[in-house]
């Protein structure tokens, strides 16, 4: 049932193929998730492809499995995105398949944590504030190193135990129970005693030293990286929620989370991402 309806999916593509030069299969299936797929690979491809439909397949697993499936041309220029999850963090290769792209970054929302087009969508979204004010208040370097240490931290964490303890949760614990007063920064205290509790969970479990090597190799391959917040921290799960917390402190946001997405996706930049056209099986 599962493979039909995957299949199903897939050969979708066949009917859309004179609006795609290439098609595009990911695992996101939420709502405005096309739209946002479609603004940041066409900028990525640079006039090479133009898509205008994704064909969301569910999950990594399932995307990675599709990919497995058609690894021979049948005459249709194709590539298969997965998130980088904590996998990149962790420095793990996903299985080499032609045509398979991982996100060089946690997930797509990812991208969308872009300065400048954040700016300029909540500009557009006040009638009365400035773009000089809303950089001074959003002051978003600010904000990245007051977040960075301490989420950096967290999700090494979190890579540590996903890998030696997949059972426990990790990212699905919810931003808001580590921030203290709605400024879009998660507070010391809270986000050092989640670490806490989590290294005394696993070390309850395996054994110390293990759980130490893991934690050492993934902290010593990223310490010299630049803007290790906005590539290893889940956008979706973490950042978005504190960067809009961190907004609606001073300004009034109308519109909706998919709304928000896609202005920022026809905004952002897309660094990191235009390797894709690399992927793409011709």
């Amino acid at each position: 049932m599962i493979e039909r309806r995957v299949s199903s999916k897939s050969a979708k593509s066949v009917l859309l193929e004179d609006y795609n030069d290439v098609d595009v299969y990911v695992e996101d299936t939420g709502v405005g998730f096309k739209k946002i797929f479609v603004e940041l690979l066409n900028k990525a491809f640079k006039n090479k492809y133009e898509i205008q439909h994704i064909f969301p397949l569910g999950s990594r697993d399932v995307v990675i499995e599709e990919c497995r499936a058609n690894q021979l041309s049948d005459g249709r220029k194709k590539v298969f995105i997965v998130d980088g999850d904590l996998y990149i963090l962790r420095g793990e290769a996903t299985e080499k398949l032609k045509g398979l792209f991982v996100l060089p970054r946690y997930s797509i929302e990812n991208f969308l944590l872009d300065e400048k087009a954040i700016t300029e969508v909540l500009y557009e979204e006040d009638p009365e504030i400035t773009k000089e004010e809303l950089t001074k208040k959003l002051d978003f370097k600010r904000w990245v190193s007051l977040n960075e240490e301490l989420l950096v931290n967290l999700f090494t964490t979190y890579a540590v135990v996903h890998k030696l303890t997949p059972e426990t949760l990790t990212v699905g614990y919810k931003v808001n129970r580590l921030t203290k007063d709605g400024n879009g920064v998660v507070c010391p205290v809270k986000t050092q005693k989640r670490i806490d509790q989590l290294y005394t969970n696993t070390t309850g479990q395996i054994e110390k030293n293990i759980y130490t090597s893991e934690w050492e190799k993934i902290s010593s391959r990223i310490s010299s990286e630049d803007n290790k917040l906005l590539k290893y921290v889940s956008g979706k799960d973490y950042l978005i929620p504190l960067i809009k917390s961190r907004c609606k402190s001073f300004m009034k946001l109308s519109a909706s989370n998919t709304n928000l997405f896609i202005r920022l996706a026809i905004k952002s930049d897309v660094k990191d991402l235009d390797t894709v056209i690399n992927y793409v099986i011709e």
